[in-house]
């Protein structure tokens, strides 16, 4: 497990601030999906838990993962959003223009598709060295 010592930081709008990540238990071929979301004065807004089972690799975990928060900020009615997770593969499948062949090519297709229920969704991923990476 990598700890990140991660500072917290605003943003100057509207836009929300959702963080998630899915400790994965290969054993038991499950994850629990944690997200917290933040608005622009840093105040938790909303923390919850998904519970996730029979999944069988962490790709697709990260997909699954990454469709739940999109799904979570939809019905909470957020219209702009900057996500924070650790699912860098999937993250760039979102954002390539080619088309999806792989195993979580229905995962990425409902995101993309749920995605333009916002005026602004914009990405921060970290790698496993704790590493920003932009996407938008």
């Amino acid at each position: 497990m990598v700890i990140k010592d991660v500072q917290w930081f605003p943003f100057d709008d509207d836009t929300i601030k959702v963080n998630f990540d899915e400790p994965f238990n290969i054993a038991s071929k499950s994850f629990i999906s944690r997200i917290i979301a933040r608005d622009s004065r840093g105040l938790i807004m909303v923390a919850c838990t998904y519970p996730h089972s029979g999944v069988v690799d962490t790709f697709i975990e990260e997909a699954i993962a990454c469709e739940k928060v999109v799904t979570f900020a939809i019905n909470l009615g957020f219209c702009s959003m900057h996500v924070e997770g650790d699912s860098l593969s999937v993250i760039k499948k979102l954002a390539s223009a080619t088309t999806n062949k792989s195993i979580i090519s229905p995962i990425i297709s409902d995101i993309q598709i749920l995605r333009d229920s916002f005026e602004k969704l914009h990405s921060l991923l970290w790698d496993a060295k704790g590493m920003k990476q932009h996407m938008n």
